[in-house]
């Protein structure tokens, strides 16, 4: 009996019943439009500021592929000063002064877009090619013997790359689109946290306007809450890069920096340590808020006190919703590529095909694959064609979009699981129970 009961307590720990309930959550209607119109709004958003700017140098000498979206994400790159970033660093300022004004350069956001597709794509393709072929896939990037886990990391770190080079050479378009994005996402993470806790805890499923009712009076403290961990270890960095900036004094910059080192180091390990329990803590921010109606430093308390008390459970919770949400990714995935394919190649049955040269309907829409949903057609033959090209690759675009949004969704439903697990780990405190606003 008590072997029994162990059983069944640690099956009752791993909550994985509960953990896999984020599949229904993140695919109510409410948190994906909400995530839709996230997505929507950074896009826009980016697009706007990219008409407004095209700083990026591009190289005379290469090609800028036709139109802002599909295509070849890769090419799209090549000949950019990103390209010399990430392959050469310290060119990157020769190359821009080289080439700077010669040739119509790009966005910023159209670049990131383009090179985060590139290596999404890229991971899609290890992963489906390492779960349905039971291989790893070949290397792409001349490492000879690099592991899935590797080649996924390595995309991972040549995003982060991108995104320092975004922030060093268009630090103003940088400040200014992140700023817009961070204050976009923690509104979105408000009310899809809201929705997931309420429908959690007590099978509630709340609208979008009330969502945002939510997210309307307590939009301070969801912004406030993964904004002040951040500042407190921008305070710490700019600590050592002032010491850093002294260490320059000729001959007595050296003994400054050797009689401090002991105080920089126990610095270094404060900011450690805030970053790792920042990086594990953020996400539960966000539910604390939605399930105790709480203010920002109450939440950043909570998160932090549950990750420290539990850290073990946390890394499993963690390990768990990863793997669930790439099999949920790559579920979608292939269910909207199969929806595309059987409609594009049933038109196509009807469709006149010339004996030489594209059809009208591969002038129009690209064969969609498993790999790359949003490709770029052949050349139209004229003015409706553009413009049926046009309205296609719009609601193939939106496609995208919604598979993102459904992305998002997932993870903020997760979390808020995980944070009603943690809660009831550490606090006792029931998963039904939740803060609820009451009209006077």
């Amino acid at each position: 009996m008590s072997q029994q009961r162990t059983v069944g307590q640690m099956w009752e720990d791993m909550a994985l019943p509960r953990l896999a309930y984020a599949f229904k959550l993140s695919v109510g209607p409410a948190k994906v439009l909400i995530a839709f119109l996230a997505v929507s709004l950074i896009c826009a958003g980016g697009m706007a500021m990219d008409m407004c700017s095209h700083s990026v140098t591009v190289s005379p000498n290469r090609k800028v592929p036709r139109g802002l979206f599909g295509g070849d994400s890769s090419a799209f790159i090549q000949g950019t000063e990103l390209a010399s970033y990430l392959q050469y660093p310290e060119h990157t300022k020769w190359f821009i002064q080289a080439n700077q004004g010669k040739y119509q350069g790009q966005g910023v956001f159209s670049t990131l877009w383009h090179f985060w597709t590139s290596r999404f794509n890229d991971t899609t393709v290890i992963v489906f090619k390492s779960l349905f072929k039971f291989e790893a896939p070949p290397p792409n990037n001349g490492i000879a013997s690099a592991g899935v886990v590797y080649q996924i990391w390595l995309n991972l770190k040549l995003c982060f790359y991108s995104l320092v080079w975004a922030l060093r050479f268009h630090t103003t378009y940088s400040i200014l689109f992140l700023t817009y994005s961070f204050v976009v996402l923690c509104a979105t993470g408000g009310a899809i946290c809201r929705c997931a806790a309420l429908e959690f805890a007590g099978n509630e499923k709340p609208g979008v306007f009330e969502a945002f009712e939510f997210v309307r009076e307590r939009f301070r403290s969801l912004i406030s809450a993964p904004l002040i961990p951040s500042l407190f270890m921008g305070i710490f960095s700019l600590i050592l890069v002032a010491i850093g900036l002294i260490v320059n004094i000729p001959w007595a910059g050296e003994f400054i920096l050797a009689i401090l080192l002991a105080v920089l180091l126990s610095i270094g390990f404060v900011l450690t340590l805030l970053l790792a329990i920042s990086i594990a803590g953020t996400g539960l921010m966000f539910p604390a808020i939605a399930y105790e109606g709480t203010s920002a430093l109450d939440a950043i308390g909570r998160a932090i006190c549950y990750v420290l008390s539990k850290p073990i459970w946390m890394v499993f919770y963690l390990l768990v919703q990863s793997l669930l949400g790439t099999f949920f990714y790559l579920v979608m995935r292939g269910l909207l590529f199969a929806v595309l394919w059987v409609t594009y190649h049933s038109i196509q049955l009807g469709v006149w095909q010339p004996e030489t040269g594209p059809g009208k309907l591969e002038r129009i829409w690209a064969e969609p694959s498993l790999f790359s949903l949003l490709g770029s057609p052949a050349a139209p033959a004229g003015g409706p064609e553009h413009l049926a090209g046009a309205m296609i690759g719009l609601l193939m675009l939106a496609i995208t979009a919604l598979i993102a949004a459904m992305a998002v969704s997932f993870i903020f439903s997760s979390m808020t699981i995980i944070y009603a697990l943690m809660r009831r780990k550490v606090d006792q405190t029931p998963v039904e129970k939740i803060w609820v606003h009451l009209e006077s």
